[in-house]
């Protein structure tokens, strides 16, 4: 019986193509793979039509997701060229590594106790403890042990005969180390030694076993080691139940930079590296410049020539046997863009990193909802999206069925948790409602929220369905739960409305809080004002605004009483949106109930002035006060009898958000003028930042209007008094203003409809 072991570079194209070469030297009967035991059903898998790498086979426990593991597989990774070798030629493959399940239980804090690790005392023989592979490479003048390795193993094809080199490295260095390994990696090598034995006991002759490097040296004495050692060290370990799933990947997440810990420095450099081994220097170069060319960068063959060549100057220089990518992109930033990195950024995103993303065919779903996701996507028209590697913006117009699909969907994944899309705060180029613009990324790691969500339901829409009504359940907060409904009805699941209205009226009910009650208003008018634009009933919502809007009116008064400044503040901002919101429905009953309440404030003096002057103001504006009240109120507010915070706090709650009542109204500007010169220092260095915060939210037309006004006293506002309706100019805008709104006009001292 023969076993030959295969030490290798997890994601490394040297290591994959001598691994070839060693493979069918010598024709194995069984491979034996450095992967969890519990994803051995999985990895036979590898050769199915439409598995296109990058990809990662997700290792999970489906009762508790916190549980979990990913292991990537690119072209040029080992394990995967010997998959397919194994898929070739009909040869059994055996996951020999300890079992997921068993390693999250290792350190949980109802697994086992873990084991101290003794660490060499010595100095010296710490430093290579700590990081045997960067000792090595420090030994060799490369600044970290990723370096080394991909200089001395990765780049130059060196045959089979690399790995007995590599084998007896190892065994140096841990021999020289004498340390004892973590707890961890005496499970795993002792679980590999088990699977050794148990494959030469099945009767093969002929066995290959692929692994990481270090542990070569530690299986290679499977005989020596006593299997009674072994089965009383794995003997007691707990283990969970695990379930396994292919999820498309990306070279941005293989990289090393990503955070991945066996990740490598530029996958799409060692892609090209495995396929091309002889040349890919010059081929680096010549994509590089296609991609420059291609952004109408002059870049010339001789340019690339010339790159070439300081690439292997620089390596040469380094001591390297052949260029690195480090070499090639530096000597690519010199050549082709002068040194501009901005510029080179993007060599650097394609051809260095790489903006490759894996596949994964409909057969390979582990569960019914990631096939459901599949097929929505595609109904949606956002497959390109799907398989972008960068951020893409998306606009959807609510009108176009397709669109309207991928608003649906988008909107159904926020809700399970799946954050593909973010919703851009400006809805369309003009704010309209039937469109919005999407700013859409696919992370791998969302497959595992697939995952978790697919306990809900096994399609979008009813996972999506599940998982509100269980939030719905557990939250009692009135603004929460509107926020929630307006959430449900974006992603119309007509099948949840109901009984989150319920649980709405149930909460709503007993809710006495009006600010509490002016918070959930706007998402619910939103729905009622917007719906059709979904194609969602929205009914249910009106009657529950009809119940609401009334109790507002009638606490607003009382709520705005004896308010200190910063939650004045806080209900200023509630007034306005409500009032925006109301105003929106156009409801004759509920604007006239809103409107009444207001009213009530503006004269209710306890109230706190900011608000008071608020009331005031959108009560003139509505006509409720006319000019001469509207002028009273004014004088009265900066009478001498009030303070001047006072009263400053009271025009900033009259002039909120809009100057042009100051510029039209000359009296009102005659009146603000009079009391601010009438202030005395001390109180106008107090009402001075009250007054700079209201007029700082005035447009800048606005303010150079009225800083004419102040220079040449109220000519510039006198002008600009309303003289009546023209009926000569009206007549000439007339046809123009019946054809807008669907009516003809009559042209008297105003204009009404015939």
């Amino acid at each position: 019986m023969r076993i030959h072991f295969y030490g290798i570079r997890h994601h490394g194209p040297g290591s994959a193509r001598s691994l070839l070469d060693a493979l069918n030297d010598q024709q194995p009967d069984c491979l034996l793979i450095e992967h969890p035991e519990d994803a051995a059903a999985a990895l036979n898998e590898v050769a199915t039509t439409g598995l296109e790498p990058p990809v990662a086979l997700l290792v999970y426990d489906p009762k508790d997701f916190s549980k979990a593991s990913y292991y990537p597989f690119a072209r040029f990774s080992p394990e995967w060229q010997a998959l397919h070798y194994a898929a070739q030629h009909g040869i059994p493959v055996k996951a020999m590594d300890l079992p997921a399940g068993t390693q999250w239980m290792l350190n949980s804090a109802e697994g086992d106790a873990p084991v101290l690790v003794e660490t060499p005392s010595d100095p010296e023989n710490q430093a290579i403890a700590a990081d045997p592979l960067g000792y090595l490479a420090a030994l060799a003048g490369y600044p970290d042990g990723e370096r080394w390795w991909d200089s001395v193993l990765e780049q130059i094809p060196a045959g089979s005969d690399v790995f007995e080199a590599v084998a007896e490295m190892m065994r140096a260095l841990r021999e020289t180390l004498q340390r004892e390994e973590s707890p961890e990696t005496l499970l795993r090598e002792a679980f590999m030694r088990k699977t050794i034995r148990e494959a030469a006991t099945a009767g093969f002759q002929n066995i290959a076993v692929v692994c990481g490097a270090w542990h070569v040296s530690a299986l290679e004495p499977w005989q020596q080691i006593k299997a009674a050692k072994d089965t009383a060290l794995l003997r007691g370990r707990k283990k969970v139940k695990t379930e396994t799933a292919w999820v498309p990947w990306t070279y941005e997440r293989l990289a090393y930079e990503s955070g991945y810990g066996a990740g490598v420095l530029s996958p799409a450099w060692y892609e090209l590296l495995f396929e091309m081994p002889a040349g890919a220097v010059t081929q680096w170069m010549v994509r590089a410049a296609r991609l420059l060319r291609g952004e109408d960068i002059d870049v010339s063959g001789a340019h690339a020539i010339e790159a070439v060549r300081l690439a292997e100057a620089l390596a040469a220089l380094r001591g390297k046997p052949l260029a690195g990518v480090e070499d090639m992109a530096s000597a690519a930033l010199s050549v082709f863009v002068q040194g501009n990195e901005q510029v080179f950024d993007l060599v650097r995103r394609r051809l260095v990193i790489g903006e490759v993303v894996g596949a994964v065919p409909a057969s390979l779903s582990a569960i019914p909802l990631q096939r459901d996701f599949e097929k929505e996507v595609r109904s949606a028209h956002l497959s390109k999206e799907y398989a972008a590697v960068d951020e893409v913006s998306k606009q959807l117009d609510l009108r176009v069925p397709g669109n309207l699909k991928a608003s649906l969907l988008l909107h159904r994944l926020g809700l399970l948790g799946i954050p593909w899309g973010r919703l851009h705060e400006q809805q369309g180029p003009s704010g309209s409602t039937f469109h919005e613009v999407w700013r859409l990324k696919w992370l791998p790691d969302y497959a595992l929220q697939i995952v978790r969500a697919g306990s809900w339901g096994n399609t979008i829409e009813s996972a999506a369905v599940q998982c509100v009504l269980e939030r719905s359940r557990q939250t009692e907060q009135l603004p929460d739960l509107t926020r929630l409904t307006e959430e449900v009805l974006r992603a119309a699941l007509t099948d949840a409305v109901s009984p989150i209205m319920e649980k709405l009226e149930r909460v709503a009910a007993v809710v006495n809080d009006v600010p509490m009650l002016m918070d959930a208003l706007p998402p619910l008018v939103r729905i009622v004002r917007y719906g059709n634009v979904r194609r969602t009933d929205s009914e249910a919502v009106g009657l529950w605004l009809r119940r609401i809007i009334p109790r507002i009116a009638a606490g607003l008064p009382a709520a705005c009483l004896q308010l200190d400044e910063e939650p004045a503040d806080e209900m200023l901002a509630r007034l306005w949106e409500t009032h925006r919101h109301i105003m929106l429905l156009s409801e004759e009953a509920l604007s006239a109930a809103w409107l009444g309440a207001l009213e009530q404030l503006s004269g209710t003096d306890a109230a706190h002035p900011l608000l008071q002057g608020s009331a005031t103001r959108i009560a003139f504006d509505r006509r409720l006060k006319e000019e001469t009240a509207a002028r009273n109120a004014f004088s009265l507010a900066l009478s001498a009898g009030n303070e001047p915070v006072h009263a400053a706090r009271w025009v900033e709650g009259f002039l909120h958000g809009s100057g042009l009542l100051l510029i039209h109204h000359p009296p009102l500007w005659r009146l603000l003028d009079e009391w601010v010169a009438a202030l005395p220092e001390a109180g106008f260095m107090a009402v001075l930042p009250l007054l700079r915060r209201a007029f700082a939210s005035f447009s800048v037309a606005e303010r150079q209007k009225m800083l004419a006004m102040a220079q040449d006293g109220i000519s510039v506002a006198a002008t600009t008094e309303n003289t009546g309706i023209d009926p000569d100019r009206a007549a000439v805008v007339a046809p123009v203003l019946s054809l807008l709104l669907g009516f003809p006009l009559r042209i008297n001292a105003d204009l009404t409809p015939v």
